[in-house]
């Protein structure tokens, strides 16, 4: 993989200068995405220490040196992908753009403070990457299309599922990452297995709304689900579920058709709604 690494200039322009627009003309494309689909534009904090962000971002580094091996090891090649770093305004792990005919990860470095969170996330929104390369279908032009529920299900269960495979992790490391305490995590994994019929219910019946800052993708209270990030839950088992149905191994699904695997995906959650 190719990394780009804007902290440094960050440093420099923002913190030392205060002029964030020589900053985001670095990559005036990543950050006009980003700040449409990601985070209300805003000031950078210019009270960052920089020890602590530059060790933010050697992290990353070397997170994304070992996780190559990691792809590989399952016929993976990063060679092509490109991966920028940069620091935003803490509202998310990251994601991925298309840039010129290609698809770049992009990733904040200030929302990584561990190497569990690292590992686990540095390689959901790889995969993210690499969905988007072979499914283009899946990708998002506008908040209308990025907010559709069907769309966030398939994707995020996807990336969320696949991390398992890929890191051979259990279901919770790949949901979290080491976020949430064991006593939470415990309590959120039982609820998520409870309420999973009430989540396909919801998901079936609003396959196609466009539903902006859900909380079964976003993280607010943690004692409920439908507030704290239960769409990974049910789209990583919707989308393992896909995969066994299929029978085909778990990594042949980043080549699936988005409509195909879209009608496949609502004749499991009927079935689920049903039962």
């Amino acid at each position: 993989m190719r990394t780009s690494d804007l902290v440094d200039r960050y440093i420099d322009a923002v913190i030392a200068r205060d002029v964030a627009g020589e900053y985001e003309a670095q990559r005036p494309a990543l950050f006009a995405h980003y700040h449409e689909f990601w985070s209300a534009r805003r000031p950078y904090r210019r009270d960052w220490d920089v020890a602590e962000l530059r060790g933010k971002r050697d992290l990353v580094r070397s997170t994304l040196e070992r996780l190559d091996g990691e792809f590989a090891r399952h016929g993976l090649d990063l060679a092509e992908l490109e991966i920028v770093l940069f620091v935003g305004h803490g509202t998310t792990n990251g994601h991925a753009y298309r840039e010129g005919g290609r698809f770049v990860v992009w990733i904040p470095v200030e929302t990584y403070g561990s190497a569990r969170l690292a590992n686990v996330f540095l390689t959901h929104e790889i995969l993210h990457a690499l969905h988007y390369t072979a499914s283009p279908g899946f990708y998002f032009e506008n908040r209308e299309e990025q907010s559709r529920i069907g769309r966030m299900l398939i994707t995020e269960g996807l990336a969320t599922y696949l991390t398992t495979v890929v890191l051979d992790v259990p279901e919770e490391e790949a949901l979290w990452g080491g976020h949430l305490p064991d006593g939470q995590l415990t309590g959120w994994l039982a609820q998520c297995e409870r309420r999973y019929g009430e989540m396909c219910s919801f998901f079936l019946a609003n396959f196609d709304n466009s539903l902006r800052e859900h909380g079964l993708f976003c993280l607010g209270d943690t004692g409920n689900v439908f507030q704290s990030r239960g769409g990974y839950f049910a789209g990583m088992r919707l989308i393992r579920r896909t995969a066994e149905t299929l029978a085909i191994p778990p990594l042949e699904l980043l080549h699936q058709n988005a409509r195909s695997l879209e009608d496949l995906i609502l004749k499991l959650l009927a079935t689920a709604n049903a039962g």
